[in-house]
């Protein structure tokens, strides 16, 4: 689907940054050339070896590595990109309602996640249900759902919502 796509993923630092790796293996699943390029403090959340184990590009952390031949890396990357940041939104839940996109990445769709462990009454997993149908229906063209069967030597489960459409 992405065959011949050069996608260029920007990481800050932030909890979030732990859900990137994940979205970029997608990425090269649909056979997308995948670039990261990692923020001083992206580095404290997510190492760059990480990122070139999954994607087989060299993480690009320093903006001017002295290493450069005849270009300057990262505007060199910018340069090559068929997906830019304007075309990337890293968003929640409720902040995707009245969207659409093209591709719908949903990661970590675990129990505890989703729903999230604290919704224990019948009307907090409804909500719940109504968010990640909420997720799910904002992709125009293709949807890809994720979760972990295990995070350490702890087993995770899928999310019950996923199990339901399944």
């Amino acid at each position: 689907m992405l065959q011949g796509k050069t996608v260029v993923l920007g990481v800050s630092g932030g909890i979030a940054a732990y859900k990137i790796p994940n979205l970029a293996s997608m990425l090269k699943k649909l056979h997308a050339d995948v670039e990261v390029i990692l923020t001083e403090h992206a580095c404290n959340f997510i190492t760059p070896v990480t990122f070139e184990s999954l994607t087989g590009n060299k993480c690009l952390v320093d903006t001017f590595d002295r290493n450069f031949r005849f270009q300057v890396e990262h505007v060199e990357l910018a340069r090559r990109a068929d997906v830019r940041a304007d075309a990337v939104t890293v968003s929640t839940l409720h902040s995707a309602k009245g969207l659409e996109y093209r591709l719908v990445f949903m990661p970590d769709a675990n129990e505890g996640i989703v729903p999230y462990r604290r919704a224990v009454l019948a009307a907090d997993i409804e909500e719940e249900r109504r968010l990640f149908y909420v997720g799910m229906t904002r992709a125009k063209d293709a949807l890809f759902i994720s979760y972990v069967r295990s995070s350490g030597d702890k087993e995770r489960y899928v999310s019950r919502f996923v199990e339901e459409i399944a």
